[in-house]
């Protein structure tokens, strides 16, 4: 409070100014990030503190007077930061945008669930969980299903259109790392405490669920009649979608950060080891066991991110080294034909702890050691062009639509890049 008035901030960056009466004596847009911290007064200025780490100062009568950045830093003439190290512990920005119907859904570190125009980014609605969302929003039949991180049990399902609670759902394995699959009526959820889920799509209701070991970090995928989790336990399970028998199981793979790719009965997954292994989707047979030259690896064989698979070849993305907050150090992509284990090619930046996509002969892949972003023809591995975001991306695998990538960047933003 300061003679001017009460001070309130909110979560879409903006700080209000009401007089003793309840009257509004004025709004200001102060950041496009969301404010969480007090807010405090000293004479007839505010201190302020937002979800970016940046300090701000303005006065009783919302003049901006100046901005510090709260993480030590090299400011540069354009106000931006340039971070010797990232802050231990990350950001956690790691929700993979997901779109449909013209629209972009995203999740943040807040708690809340956004939708956003396509074309534009503006703001359709945005829905309030009780922890930070890591997922990508699973859409489904005109509905939007997602958890959220250590904050409640529930699993929610929303209208796509309004964003309106369908129904929520106490997951029996407790909250999500990992998103959802949606498939024949059927939403399929891998929960921390190690629990494969198969819920009702339309009811929230629990149809079957696994125990596992440990926890089911990665996303499940689909392929015909089969749904497959993979936990820490290093298992991957082979589930009939419908009834959750187990059809087969294979020990000794482990998925993290990225999730396997199935499609036309076949299986393409990362291992950490030997880059990657491609199997039998009915039966689980190795149908190739990835990479041992040591020579051809390189030293970088930490390969854990999503691969994307695409003709007669497969993109996989590794990180060398963690620094604080398991940052990489250096990350590559290479190109590999999955039936032979011939690399094509190999590319010196680029994923590492984020997925590749693939669109008309183009790889579009971020970076988990760079603010940099790379367009990759398929064939040749070399870049048609460079975009640079404010920060690395963490785990937040990109989202191809329309003429457009979508990507949530470690600096707080949704980037659209044509």
């Amino acid at each position: 409070m300061t003679s001017a008035g009460l001070f309130a901030a909110s979560v879409d960056g903006k700080l209000a100014c009401v007089s003793l009466d309840g009257t509004v004596q004025w709004t200001q847009q102060v950041s496009t990030h969301p404010f969480y911290a007090d807010l405090v007064a000293s004479g007839d200025t505010v201190l302020m503190n937002d979800s970016d780490l940046w300090l701000h100062c303005l006065t009783s009568k919302g003049e901006h007077l100046w901005k510090r950045s709260l993480l030590n830093a090299f400011e540069n003439e354009n106000g931006e930061r340039i971070f010797t190290d990232a802050l231990a512990g990350g950001t956690y920005y790691q929700s993979k945008p997901t779109a449909a119907n013209g629209k972009v859904y995203f999740g943040n570190p807040g708690g809340f669930l956004f939708c956003a125009e396509a074309e534009t980014g503006k703001e359709i609605w945005k829905f309030e969980m009780g922890g930070a969302i890591s997922v990508a929003p699973a859409i489904y039949d005109g509905k939007i299903y997602a958890g959220q991180q250590g904050g409640e049990r529930f699993f929610y399902c929303l209208d796509a259109e309004t964003g309106e609670l369908v129904w929520k759902q106490t997951v029996p394995g407790g909250w999500v790392w990992g998103s959802a699959a949606a498939d024949d009526g059927m939403v399929y959820v891998p929960t921390v405490n190690g629990y494969a889920v198969c819920l009702d799509a339309d009811t929230g209701h629990i149809i079957w669920m696994y125990p596992m070991a440990k926890s089911l970090p990665a996303e499940p995928a689909i392929d015909g009649d089969l749904v497959y989790f993979s936990s820490w336990s290093h298992s991957l399970y082979a589930f009939d979608k419908k009834t959750g028998d187990v059809v087969w199981k294979q020990n000794g793979i482990g998925l993290d950060s990225g999730t396997l790719v199935a499609r036309d009965g076949k299986i393409h997954l990362p291992n950490n080891k030997d880059m990657f292994k491609y199997l039998d989707g009915k039966t689980s047979e190795v149908l190739c066991d990835g990479i041992k030259d040591s020579e051809v690896k390189g030293n970088v064989r930490n390969f854990n991110a999503t691969p994307v698979a695409y003709k007669d070849n497969a993109y996989y993305t590794a990180r060398a080294g963690t620094g604080l907050g398991g940052i990489p150090m250096a990350t590559r992509v290479y190109c590999i034909d999955y039936k032979t284990a011939k690399v094509h090619w190999t590319f010196p930046d680029g994923g590492g702890i984020s997925a590749p996509a693939i669109a008309s002969d183009r790889v579009y892949v971020a970076s988990g050691s760079t603010p940099l972003f790379y367009c990759l023809d398929a064939t040749t591995g070399k870049p048609h062009w460079i975009y640079k975001f404010g920060q690395h991306v963490e785990e937040a695998t990109l989202c191809i639509y329309r003429d457009k990538v979508y990507v949530l960047a470690a600096d707080g933003y949704v980037h659209a890049i044509k």
